[in-house]
């Protein structure tokens, strides 16, 4: 084996951090890089300290054996590189049995002392964080701890909560000044929401369909250098730094985009946006309006992934129907198009070597797409010919449905109980789906900088 030094691993790993984060062929789970960086690992032990940047780069605990596990790591001999590695922390606190206690969320708020982004779950029984006096104590400190990188927070309330005092108790942790993105999922009174500084936040409350088995909204926490993230505050004019790059919206396009879901979303984020993935009725491949308006929104879009999950015989009940599911994934390529335009003799910008102009035009609603990066079969192992689009890569066969690939979930239903099920519910496990209040809050300057130009 050729020894590499560390440097060269370095560059190496930073190359695959980049394909695996952002590939769409095997794994379609937003932290499914983890895997690959954990095989890293045991290639050497030169391999291995490198490789750990990645593997601990963003951290989901929802069990308490899951803390446990990560604890042994973040307090074992490298146990402070490593505490200093994690960006992103997704924890889950509930009374559950097997759950993570609310009493020791200090304990791992303060072994992650280099934390931009906090993703809090909170269980149905949580009514307070506040227990003790002594782990009140600790609890704040813990957060006043992380005032120099703590600068996103998500959290979400279980929908069978009673009640709860956490939503007041949040702000009194995380002062809302020190952060640039908020989002809250509640089931409750919007008037028990944190009020923002309208002069100083864009606000977004909707009712919205999610599956919340994982964050709708991913961030740029986990690539933002961590030495621009604390220098903010000293002198750097433009604060915000953190921001949504990624909408997952597993749920029918129709009624999320034009019942007034995710409109207004769309509008606040879109220009930060890089990546969406949503449903829709795909399989006429014909660009849709509601794809038109993503697009529309999102000038930064990178990739357009579009799920299409339905019943063969055109999506009818019709005699022994089979289940399908379809994932394109589309580049800005594919629904921009370059139109020739014949002026002879122009010396306008742009023109062609032939005197043609070359004018490029985004797809109209309703007209074929002619290519597309490549398709994705679900839980299949044939798939039917396509003349259009032309893939630019070969196409991906997942042994799992949509329930499994994206989220984890595990299907259980057989095909016939596929079949007969609703056709917008067809690939996802039930009661997946959760309509809730869903609070977005963005530092104004990323709003105001595109109109200062």
């Amino acid at each position: 084996m050729v020894l590499l030094n560390h440097d060269v691993v370095s560059d190496v790993l930073a190359s695959l951090w980049i394909l695996h984060t952002t590939e769409w062929t095997s794994e379609f789970k937003p932290e499914a890089f983890r895997r690959h960086f954990c095989q890293y690992a045991l290639i050497s032990k030169c391999w291995t300290l490198s490789a750990e940047v990645y593997v601990f780069r963003s951290a989901c605990i929802e069990w308490d054996t899951r803390w446990q596990s990560l604890k042994s790591g973040l307090t074992g001999p490298r146990g402070q590189a490593l505490q200093d590695c994690i960006r992103v922390l997704d924890v889950t606190i509930s009374h559950s049995h097997l759950g993570i206690p609310v009493e020791r969320l200090d304990g791992i708020i303060q072994l992650c002392p280099k934390l931009v982004e906090l993703r809090l779950r909170v269980g149905p029984e949580i009514n307070t964080l506040y227990l003790k006096a002594q782990q009140t104590t600790r609890l704040r400190l813990a957060f006043k701890a992380l005032s120099s990188t703590l600068r996103a927070l998500q959290v979400s309330f279980d929908s069978r909560r009673r009640k709860s005092q956490v939503m007041k108790q949040i702000p009194e942790l995380v002062p809302l000044n020190q952060l640039d993105f908020v989002t809250i999922t509640w089931d409750g009174d919007l008037s028990h929401l944190p009020t923002f500084d309208p002069n100083e936040w864009d606000v977004r409350t909707l009712d919205t369909p999610f599956h919340m088995e994982h964050w709708p909204l991913e961030t740029n926490a986990t690539v933002t250098p961590l030495n621009l993230v604390q220098s903010v505050g000293h002198g750097f004019p433009i604060p915000p730094l953190i921001v949504p790059t990624a909408l997952r919206v597993y749920s029918t396009l129709y009624s999320t985009f034009h019942a007034g879901g995710v409109s207004p979303f769309l509008t606040l984020l879109g220009p930060h946006l890089k990546g969406v993935v949503l449903q829709t009725a795909f399989r006429s491949v014909r660009w849709p309006k509601s794809c038109d308006e993503v697009v529309a929104a999102c000038p930064n879009l990178e990739r357009l992934l579009i799920l299409d999950c339905y019943l063969s015989g055109n999506g009818c009940l019709v005699y022994d129907p089979l289940p399908m599911a379809e994932l394109y994934v589309l580049e800005p390529q594919d629904w921009s198009i370059d139109e020739p335009r014949h002026m002879v003799g122009s010396m306008e910008q742009g023109k062609t070597p032939g005197g043609g102009f070359t004018k490029t035009r985004r797809l109209d609603v309703g007209e074929p797409i002619q290519t597309a990066s490549h398709l994705v079969y679900f839980a299949r192992q044939w798939a039917a010919q396509h003349d259009r689009p032309v893939y630019r890569k070969p196409i991906v066969y997942h042994p799992k449905w949509p329930s499994e690939a994206f989220l984890g979930t595990e299907e259980t239903r057989d095909m016939d109980a596929l079949a007969r099920t609703r056709l917008w519910d067809l690939c996802w496990a039930k009661d997946m789906v959760r309509k809730e209040k869903t609070l977005i809050a963005l530092r104004q300057p990323y709003t105001a900088l595109p109109e200062a130009g």
